[in-house]
C-alpha cells in the first residue's frame, strides 16, 4: 500500500493478539524479527509503516509470488476489527486504476490482517515538492476520478489529505498516484461505526460538518479535502483550524502565496 518508512513502537504493551494465553504476543514476535518472520503464505521482509490502528509491513506472497503491503492491526477490539474489514470491503469493491487493490481480509495467528497492492512511491507532498504546477493538477486530477469512483459505489473515504495518496513512478518514467487508506470510509447505505459528535478524521482536510462530528457526512466531505491537498500542493501552505469559529473556520499559514495572489 505504501513505502514510507516510518518508526514504530515495539513496546509489548501496545499489542495484542486477541488469541488469549500466549505468553509472547504473536504480533510483538514478529515486531521483533520481521525479516524472518512468517505469517500464513507471506513472508514478511520488513516493517513499511505504522499508525494508530496497526502496522503495515512488505511481505512476499509465497502461493502467488508477489509482492504485498500487509496490515495487521494491533488490538482485538470489535471496532478496530470492524473498522479493518469496513477498509477491506471498501477498497475490494472499487475497480480503477488509482486505488490500491485489496487482495485479501482475514485472520491469522490471532491477528486480523488484510493484504493489498505494494505501491512503492512517495506520499503526494514529497512526489511534489519538485513538480511544476501542471503535473501537480493532473495528480491530483487522477485522485478526483478515483473518489468519483468511490462515491458511485457509495463510499465516502472520509480521510483525504496528501498521506493518504501515494505516487508511484511506473518503468516507463511515469507518475501514478493511488488513493489508499480506506480505515475512515463509509458505506453511505451501510452501516455506520461513528455516531453523532465524535469527530474522525484529519483536521486540516476536513470539512466542517465532518469537524463538527455529524452523522451523515456525504462525499462533499472528500471533495473538500482533495480542495484542502491541492491548495497545500499549490501554495505551498497546510491549512490549520482557527481558534475562532465558525468565522474564521481556516487560515493558513503564512502570507498570500503568489501563486494564487495573481488575476486581481
Amino acid at each position: 500500500m505504501l513505502a514510507r518508512e516510518e518508526s514504530a513502537s515495539l513496546d509489548e504493551s501496545s499489542v495484542s493478539t486477541g488469541a488469549g494465553g500466549d505468553s509472547e504476543p504473536a504480533l510483538y514476535r514478529i515486531l521483533q524479527n520481521p525479516e524472518r518472520a512468517l505469517f500464513g503464505k507471506y513472508r514478511i521482509e520488513r516493517l513499511i509503516g505504522s499508525g494508530g490502528m496497526g502496522y503495515v509491513f512488505l511481505a512476499w506472497d509465497d502461493l502467488l509470488k508477489r509482492k504485498v503491503a500487509l496490515k495487521l492491526i494491533k488490538e482485538c477490539d470489535p471496532l478496530a476489527v470492524e473498522r479493518l474489514l469496513v477498509e477491506a470491503r471498501s477498497q475490494a469493491r472499487l475497480r480503477h486504476e488509482n486505488v490500491c487493490q485489496v487482495y485479501e481480509a482475514g485472520t491469522e495467528q490471532g491477528i486480523p490482517f488484510v493484504a493489498m497492492q505494494f505501491v512503492d512511491g512517495k506520499a503526494l507532498d514529497a512526489a511534489c515538492e519538485e513538480m511544476a504546477v501542471e503535473q501537480k493538477v493532473w495528480l491530483v486530477a487522477r485522485v478526483a476520478e478515483a473518489l468519483h469512483a468511490a462515491h458511485r459505489e457509495g463510499v465516502v473515504h472520509r480521510d483525504v489529505k496528501p498521506g493518504n495518496v501515494i505516487v508511484e513512478e511506473t518503468p516507463g518514467g511515469q507518475l501514478h498516484p493511488y488513493l489508499v487508506d480506506f480505515g475512515l470510509a463509509r458505506e453511505v447505505s451501510g452501516s455506520r461505526l461513528t455516531v453523532s459528535g465524535l469527530v474522525v478524521g484529519t483536521p486540516s482536510y476536513m470539512s466542517p460538518e465532518q469537524a463538527r462530528g455529524e452523522k451523515n457526512v456525504d462525499r462533499r466531505a472528500d471533495v473538500y479535502g482533495l480542495g484542502a491537498t491541492l491548495y497545500e500542493l499549490l501554495a505551498g501552505l497546510t491549512l490549520r483550524f482557527s481558534t475562532e469559529l465558525p468565522a474564521n473556520w481556516r487560515r493558513p499559514l503564512g502570507p498570500r502565496p503568489a501563486i494564487l495572489a495573481t488575476g486581481n
